[in-house]
């Protein structure tokens, strides 16, 4: 049987993971544990595209068929190796942390806080706002 804590040597890093049991996917029987080697095998294929581009976490404390939210700003328990990177939105005058995950053990971390989605932002490090040119086209 699968410990359900304890703590994973990733890349030299001390990681602790926990509720490993915990069924992420009740249709498939998939758990967190599940989906942290999920994302520990495909880092290295998914990494460069996460290169200086900063992350929102979209999580969902209950699985995936559960209530879920954004979470944009780096966690203050955060490791000091898991980079971020200032930003203020154009509505405010609160300067946001937004993490940066660059290494294996960054695409544990944050997971191991419960499921989620990392959507990407095509928009690298240094003037978040500017625009990207995609396919020809320049996106917003």
């Amino acid at each position: 049987m699968t410990p359900t804590s304890g703590a994973w040597q990733i890349e030299g890093r001390s990681i602790s993971v926990s509720n490993l049991e915990k069924v992420f996917w009740p249709e498939d029987g998939l758990s967190k544990e599940d989906m942290l080697h999920y994302y520990l095998s495909v880092a290295p294929a998914i990494l460069p595209y996460l290169k200086n581009r900063p992350v929102t976490l979209r999580i969902f404390p209950d699985g995936i068929n559960g209530f879920s939210y954004y979470r944009r700003d780096r966690p203050e328990n955060a490791p000091l190796w898991l980079r971020s990177v200032d930003y203020r939105p154009e509505n405010s005058e609160r300067v946001i942390q937004l993490p940066l995950i660059e290494v294996e053990a960054g695409q544990v971390r944050p997971s191991d806080l419960t499921l989620r989605v990392l959507p990407q932002r095509l928009r690298q490090m240094g003037d978040l706002f500017a625009p990207v040119l995609q396919g020809g086209q320049y996106l917003p």
